[in-house]
């Protein structure tokens, strides 16, 4: 149930559920990612790195997430789409010609499906040293979908997020 709760609140765009003790709430953009912390009761700091994609309803079609591991160690990618997806093909992530790595759907909730894998110094490395990536998921109807993420001013939200989640309250 709690990494339910994880990725829903991720989905929604929150990093924490929100209460009235909050010391601090932060948003920040950098072109096409943002980072959102949230200021706990017990003196922590929950922040996600993001970016993500909207239709013209205005509805999270595609979002993108680095946030710490639900074991406290590390961080990890959260990748969640809407419903009506191949979930057997899993989401393919492809940088320039390279191959793509294939990353296998966790869930799938009455909104959303999301994938879930750790964050590596290989797939920092990866995202700072690059211009861009692809994300291709199939629909239930086998049509690709395919979304172009721009890793532009990425490095300078990622550091931004390092020195947040670092903080205390």
């Amino acid at each position: 149930m709690r990494i339910f709760i994880r990725i829903a609140a991720l989905v929604l765009g929150l990093v924490g559920l929100a209460s009235a003790g909050h010391a601090e709430n932060i948003n920040k953009v950098f072109e096409q990612w943002r980072v959102n912390c949230v200021d706990t009761k017990d003196k922590s700091r929950d922040c996600a790195l993001m970016a993500g994609l909207v239709n013209a309803k205005k509805a999270v079609i595609f979002r993108w997430a680095i946030s710490p591991a639900d074991n406290g160690k590390g961080n990890k990618i959260t990748i969640t789409t809407l419903t009506g997806v191949r979930v057997s093909d899993g989401i393919a992530v492809q940088f320039g010609d390279s191959e793509p790595v294939r990353i296998p759907f966790l869930l799938c909730m009455p909104k959303f499906c999301a994938a879930e894998i750790p964050f590596s110094d290989t797939w920092l490395k990866t995202l700072k040293a690059s211009k861009g990536f692809s994300v291709r998921i199939m629909a239930a109807n086998g049509k690709e979908l395919k979304y172009d993420l721009s890793l532009n001013k990425f490095t300078a939200a990622y550091d931004f997020y390092s020195e947040q989640s670092a903080k205390t309250n």
